[in-house]
């Protein structure tokens, strides 16, 4: 899964063939962090209350994988960023939101060698994958924005000893 996030898995089985369901949560909401308030400035001089810059306030990925027994599975994709937050502490910049779906797979060729593929942004959606923050976008340039990978496909082969 994520690196640092907590994890949470349930697999469904039926006549051999099995559904697993993943969940990761950012260490802060599983620590017990309010996702409602959010990470803020305390009464800063310049900056009074404002959110912080450089992370979106909400981060969702999703797979849905179907593993066969015959060692085959495919697993549908969700990458969904509603509100892409800040980039100037002076919150007066938010870059935008995004979804992009993906889909990826393999096959067990023989033991310890599986061939896979990954398919992602399936839809070639433009967006802004990150960013550099900055103090003030009134006062500084904007260029700051970097785009998202397009549609792209990986495959290759698995092999461990």
């Amino acid at each position: 899964m994520l690196a640092g996030f907590t994890s949470f898995s349930s697999t469904l089985s039926r006549g051999g063939a099995a559904l697993a369901v993943l969940a990761a949560v950012p260490p802060a909401l599983a620590d017990g962090f309010d996702p409602a308030t959010g990470i803020f400035f305390d009464g800063d001089p310049v900056y009074g209350s404002n959110k912080l810059a450089g992370m979106p306030p909400h981060v969702y990925a999703a797979a849905l994988r179907y593993r066969s027994v015959a060692g085959w599975d495919i697993a549908p994709k969700l990458e969904w960023v509603p509100d892409g937050g800040y980039v100037d502490y002076a919150n007066r910049l938010k870059a935008p939101g995004y979804a992009t779906l993906g889909l990826d797979g393999g096959v067990d060729i023989a033991p310890g060698v599986r061939a896979f593929f990954d398919a992602r942004n399936l839809t070639d959606k433009r967006y802004v994958s990150t960013y550099s923050t900055i103090t003030d976008a009134a006062l500084v340039p904007t260029n700051v924005f970097y785009p998202g990978e397009g549609r792209s496909f990986f495959a290759g082969l698995k092999i461990s000893f």
